[in-house]
């Protein structure tokens, strides 16, 4: 197999590869769609969008999730509504939306027996992520200290940051940014 490669790629050059393999994949995905004479709207788009739909989703319940245990481990000036309260009925609408979209697949896609496999998928991708993370921090620990750590200025072209960091709670923009008219009356 092939090593990772360790050298960065020159500014943009990630973006662009990125951007034309998903450009790649999406044509051949429609193409593959396109032979078989399927329907762009009956099977293309809604078995397509059923696993990022449900993938998505899981996402949101596992930060909701996480929202109170960090604020349990950590100390915080937030009071219960916004540490307890709001990210646990987030959680129980969640999951309660996550089981009804999983049972009511069919109306999105119109095929059972596609349903399975496409639900199945994400759990399949959650399952997986922590292999593939252990596999390349065993293969490129230089590439897995890499993956959460912060950008630096010199990595951004000499500019910081956009987001809000633990060091600076304002995006870097916001200062500059020109207060909203109020309503004219």
């Amino acid at each position: 197999m092939r090593a990772y490669a360790t050298k960065a790629a020159p500014a943009g050059l990630s973006l662009y590869l990125a951007g034309l393999a998903q450009t790649a994949l999406g044509a051949v995905v429609v193409l593959g769609f396109a032979l078989a004479g399927a329907g762009p709207y009956q099977q293309l788009l809604p078995w397509v969008n059923m696993p990022g739909m449900i993938g998505l989703m899981a996402l949101m319940l596992l930060a909701a999730i996480a929202v109170p245990v960090c604020f349990r481990r950590t100390a915080h000036t937030e009071g219960p509504w916004r540490n307890v309260d709001a990210p646990v009925a987030a959680a129980v609408l969640l999951a309660v939306a996550i089981v009804v979209v999983v049972s009511k697949a069919g109306l999105f896609t119109m095929a059972s027996a596609v349903d399975t496999v496409l639900v199945a998928l994400v759990p399949a991708v959650f399952l997986a992520g922590p292999g593939l993370a252990r596999r390349v921090e065993s293969r490129s620990p230089e590439i897995h200290a890499r993956f959460a750590a912060e950008p630096t200025e010199a990595s951004e072209g000499g500019e910081p940051c956009p987001l809000p960091t633990p060091s600076s709670p304002e995006p870097a923009s916001a200062s500059s940014t020109p207060a909203a008219p109020g309503p004219a009356g």
